[in-house]
């Protein structure tokens, strides 16, 4: 009884973080066609969030894992930057002011999901368990994608994805693609190491 009982607390979680991430990514790329921002359909951001609610519904944790070691250091900066400013009105990498100017309210709720992906998704790879180590392979093969496709067809103005400049205030402009790329990579070797260290269920997968 208890047995069942965690499992269907296990599935239904699971299926509301999922439906959630599907929702708010799919609102945020309507609210974008909307205000005509057609190349912001390519934030990562929010194609990233459809992916996370796929994997999350399919119980697919390998597809989980990539996301994670995508998003989660820049998460974790975009968190503290906004409490920077909500404290001591002061941004600490220069990444979150766009959120405290004035605009639709509509853009601020989606942006605010940003506060709680991360915890969300950790929560539910938890739930559901992680059984190989090697995601940052797709999570490098996404990237590398992601970069491409917005150098392509994104123009410079709009800044997708800072590809074309930094998003942040500790970043030089010299060389800066190739400092993109790498600071990209390494972030993902970095959070594929602690997901592994903390998520893995067997160690010799």
């Amino acid at each position: 009884m208890i047995k069942s009982s965690k499992k269907e607390y296990k599935e239904t979680v699971l299926n509301i973080i999922g439906s959630i991430f599907i929702i708010v990514g799919i609102a945020a790329v309507i609210n974008a066609i909307y205000l005509k921002d057609y190349a912001g359909i390519l934030w990562f951001c929010y194609s990233g969030l459809i992916l996370l609610g796929i994997s999350i519904l399919k119980r697919n944790s390998y597809l989980l894992a990539a996301q994670l070691n995508i998003f989660a250091i820049p998460l974790v900066l975009w968190t503290v930057d906004f409490f920077s400013i909500l404290i001591n009105g002061q941004s600490l990498f220069g990444i979150v002011g766009y959120f405290f100017l004035k605009g639709p309210v509509i853009g601020k709720i989606i942006s605010s999901q940003h506060l709680l992906t991360l915890p969300l998704s950790l929560y539910a790879l938890h739930l559901i368990g992680l059984n190989k180590k090697d995601t940052w392979k797709l999570s490098f093969i996404e990237i590398t994608a992601l970069f491409i496709i917005t150098f392509l067809i994104t123009p410079e103005a709009s800044n997708i994805n800072c590809i074309y400049k930094a998003c942040n205030n500790f970043m030089s402009s010299e060389f800066y693609v190739l400092n993109l790329f790498a600071l990209s990579f390494s972030m993902i070797l970095i959070t594929a190491f602690f997901i592994n260290l903390f998520f893995l269920k067997d160690r010799e997968k």
